[in-house]
């Protein structure tokens, strides 16, 4: 069994214990998700957690030169990157690990600050990021099959238009505070969760859910997962991700990495002039 360091705050007046443990390995998480029972909610984040975008300049380190690439575009075109972009595991072993969670009786679901509802050519938000789970292998849904899609408000200072929903075993917190969100659901919920093991890698996100465990009772224990943040990473290739927001702009459509860089080739090699002799 791995070793790791946790953090424990004992919470006044309330007697309950709140553990924050920071890893980038999944065998720590695993290890303390098995101790998890049918008393116990198991919440995971979505982005650089459960998946990651694939495509170079479409990861999270590189946003401010996709800021720079991307401003003044339409909600229109910039949606088909989200229409038409790869997203890939972090780890494929939490498919598994989620399932056998599932299989024994712990209730497991998402919380994702995505947004719900229209943006650009994209009707529900909300339904591609399941479309996007769903075919990385995660099926959040197999835990809350009895339960209903449930509007949980407008809890978004940020985004006041966007309803933070929850959907088929994910709560889509469209940028409210994800304690916030948790707490509407799970005050709507009969439950009787002793527990609440949250895996995210933001920190802010995790004390929003500090706040949240206390206010509610419920023992916590947080997990500070840093495998994307603290996996090596390459310099960006910009002349490709410029080629890539110029054929977004142009065609509205998405060229993936793989794909950008053979229609680049191709055209390095269509505009080589002849050796005259």
């Amino acid at each position: 069994m791995i070793k790791f360091f946790v953090i424990a705050l004992m919470w006044p007046f309330c007697g309950c214990e709140a553990a924050v443990i920071k890893t980038d390995k999944f065998e720590v998480i695993q290890d303390i998700l098995e101790m998890a029972d049918e008393h116990t909610l198991v919440v995971f984040d979505i982005k650089d957690v459960l998946l990651k975008a694939n495509d170079q300049i479409l990861q999270h380190h590189n946003k401010d030169y996709r800021k720079k690439l991307s401003k003044n575009m339409s909600d229109e075109v910039y949606s088909v990157t989200l229409l038409q972009r790869e997203l890939i595991s972090v780890d494929d072993r939490f498919v598994g690990l989620i399932g056998r969670l599932q299989e024994k009786g712990v209730k497991v679901m998402a919380l994702t600050s995505c947004l719900t509802g229209k943006f650009g050519k994209i009707d529900a938000l909300e339904d591609i990021r399941m479309r996007d789970i769903k075919q990385a292998g995660y099926h959040f849904e197999k835990s809350w099959e009895n339960t209903p899609p449930k509007n949980l408000g407008y809890l978004s200072q940020k985004k006041p238009d966007h309803l933070t929903l929850f959907k088929e075993g994910i709560i889509f917190a469209s940028r409210a505070p994800k304690g916030d969100a948790l707490k509407a659901f799970l005050k709507g919920e009969k439950h009787d969760f002793k527990k609440v093991i949250f895996v995210d890698n933001k920190k802010k996100n995790i004390v929003y859910i500090q706040n949240a465990a206390y206010q509610l009772g419920i023992e916590l224990v947080a997990i500070h997962y840093t495998a994307v943040e603290n996996s090596p990473k390459e310099p960006l290739d910009e002349a490709l991700a410029q080629f890539q927001f110029d054929m977004l702009k142009k065609e509205e459509r998405w060229l993936r990495d793989k794909e950008a860089m053979k229609a680049l080739k191709s055209i390095a090699q269509s505009t080589v002039p002849l050796d005259p002799q």
